[in-house]
């Protein structure tokens, strides 16, 4: 199962770069014991800090293509200068973030250091229906995301059992992920699906299918 790993850690200072790819590291030993996949190569870079004025990261072609000058011009009067990057690279990141969303089957942050980024994806996350948890590494958390009532909502702190907390989360998100149905396709229509997650970038049949679905259920509950 794909997992989204979230943190804020560009906006942080050397040392707490260092922690917050430490806690990512963690993380990821436990998802690879389970068998999980991730991304977190911007997460546990500690050179991608706000004291490294040189450092930066990858942002992927077809995101960048997505972050189109119309798009990006459409929201240039609502947005300020957010130095060291771009409009359009922000909006190429907002793309990326979601569609990793729409990918994953569960979703852990690392909120230990508060980010308004990681707040909208949690809440992006929860209104697709993906099991989230929050983990914290501090004395309080906010009472915003601590009370909300969504019951595919998990916070917890670092130290409470860290490998027995996530397996139970991800054995959880598991069962509801991995329910199973038949769908016959025709030679062409199966052809069709191969190049078009192939191009999207996915891994499996079964996740570009969900991340269809899902999309179309996002547009209904918007209408």
């Amino acid at each position: 199962m794909y997992v989204f790993i979230g943190a804020s850690i560009s906006s942080r200072d050397t040392e707490e770069a260092k922690r917050i790819a430490e806690r990512i590291r963690a993380l990821c030993s436990i998802l690879d014991k389970h068998g999980h996949t991730y991304d977190a190569d911007v997460l546990t870079d500690e050179t991608i800090n706000a004291d490294n004025k040189e450092a930066d990261f990858v942002i992927p072609e077809k995101y960048l293509k997505k972050a189109t000058t119309p798009i990006v011009s459409r929201v240039s009067a609502l947005r300020v200068d957010n130095p060291p990057y771009s409009l359009q690279d922000e909006v190429a990141c907002y793309f990326w973030s979601l569609d990793l969303l729409g990918q994953a089957g569960a979703c852990i942050w690392d909120l230990t250091k508060s980010s308004s980024g990681s707040g909208y994806e949690i809440a992006a996350a929860l209104q697709m229906g993906k099991p989230s948890l929050v983990l914290y590494d501090r004395p309080t958390v906010s009472s915003m995301l601590n009370g909300c009532a969504n019951p595919l909502l998990m916070v917890k702190h670092w130290g409470h059992d860290l490998p027995g907390t996530i397996e139970k989360f991800l054995k959880k998100a598991s069962e509801a992920y991995d329910q199973e149905i038949k769908v016959k396709l025709t030679y062409s229509q199966k052809t069709n699906v191969k190049q078009r997650l192939a191009a999207a970038g996915f891994s499996s049949q079964s996740e570009y299918l969900r991340f269809l679905i899902e999309q179309d259920l996002s547009k209904k509950d918007g209408d």
